[in-house]
């Protein structure tokens, strides 16, 4: 068979595939869950530079709209470095917990605003389940849904929030 120089015969690159194949057949795969984590972990130290300062005014103007009430137990899924956990404990003056599964983004968090608000490294379904029924009054995943299960996130924090009072407007 005629190949060009450093060519390998077209049955020896199919072996090599095949070979490839089952490596990677063979080796423990990562759930996309602990990758996002990891990659989260490893930009930790640059989030706020390249994200959360980009975004900041969006997250505020969300905020405005949603107008926690003073004293409201707040709860921020996928908090990341905290800044929209800060701004709740500001605007409601009450409680505002914090949660991500990633522990060097809640580093980043507790460092900046850990005085003013609580930080928690869990997965956010799990979260949701063990806390008690209306212990919460506003619940916030701003930027994170793209990395969570959306419905289930949704679902959750809509049976562990407190019911709205209808006559309050």
């Amino acid at each position: 068979m005629v190949t060009r120089e450093g060519e390998r015969p077209p049955r020896r690159r199919w072996l090599a595939l095949g070979g490839r194949l089952v490596r990677l057949l063979c080796r423990p795969t990562e759930r996309t869950s602990d990758l996002v984590r990891k990659s989260y972990n490893g930009i930790a130290c640059g989030y706020d530079d390249a994200w959360t300062h980009h975004m900041r005014d969006q997250s505020l103007a969300m905020l405005d709209v949603l107008a926690p009430p003073a004293g409201a137990g707040c709860l921020d899924l996928a908090c990341g470095t905290g800044f929209v956990t800060r701004e709740l404990a500001k605007r409601s003056g009450g409680q505002a917990i914090g949660l991500d599964s990633s522990a060097g983004m809640l580093a980043v968090a507790s460092r900046q605003h850990g005085d003013k608000c609580t930080f928690v490294q869990a997965e956010a379904v799990g979260y949701l389940r063990s806390l008690p029924r209306h212990s919460v009054d506003v619940v916030t995943c701003a930027w994170g849904l793209g990395y969570t299960q959306p419905w289930r996130i949704i679902r959750e924090a809509a049976v562990f929030c407190a019911p709205v009072d209808a006559s309050v407007s």
